[in-house]
């Protein structure tokens, strides 16, 4: 009995030596779910959003379970799913490993692919349209006034894209000799 007491207090006198340590620790406690709260309420507002906007011929930027992000074409809406809505897009199976995409991965939707587009992200442009066969280059925009001129230059067609590769997926679909950069 003398063995609790005493126990019980230490656990005073503890609580009294930390008591604003304990108080600042279950603040952000607090403050954390309520961030949860709202990013889960901002995810279900985009999914709305996305749900009533996503229409056959848009672009979407999205991610797989693995997080790595990927830009396709909408080929079909499916809404026949009113809890789970997939739109069924081209898809290449080693990205997603289905047909289709969950509306809570996607991350923008768009009609013009260039406003989809993120700083680092990999271009195969063609540099020279009006020239006979063209010359297709890999470009990356390091900053974002060089993504606006890149994005300027395919909008008034001095370039064509060809195709794009996320930058958070430019290390999953490189091998390295050696370390990663």
């Amino acid at each position: 009995m003398e063995s609790n007491n005493h126990d019980e207090q230490f656990d005073k006198q503890y609580f009294e030596r930390h008591k604003e340590e304990i108080e600042k620790i279950n603040q952000m406690a607090l403050e954390l779910e309520k961030n949860r709260r709202i990013q889960r309420l901002v995810t279900k507002f985009k999914t709305e959003q996305i749900k009533n906007s996503l229409e056959a011929g848009m672009y979407i930027r999205f991610k797989d379970r693995r997080d790595n992000q990927y830009i396709r074409k909408v080929t079909r809406v499916n809404k026949n799913y009113p809890y789970k809505l997939y739109a069924e897009i081209d898809i290449d199976e080693e990205a997603n490993n289905v047909k289709g995409v969950d509306l809570k991965n996607i991350i923008q939707a768009e009609y013009d692919i260039t406003d989809l587009l993120e700083c680092n992200d990999l271009l195969y442009v063609d540099i020279s349209p009006d020239d006979w066969g063209g010359i297709v280059v890999p470009r990356i925009a390091e900053s974002l006034g060089e993504l606006n001129d890149f994005k300027e230059k395919l909008k008034n067609g001095s370039w064509i894209l060809k195709g794009v590769v996320a930058w958070q997926n430019i290390n999953n679909i490189c091998y390295w000799l050696g370390e990663e950069i």
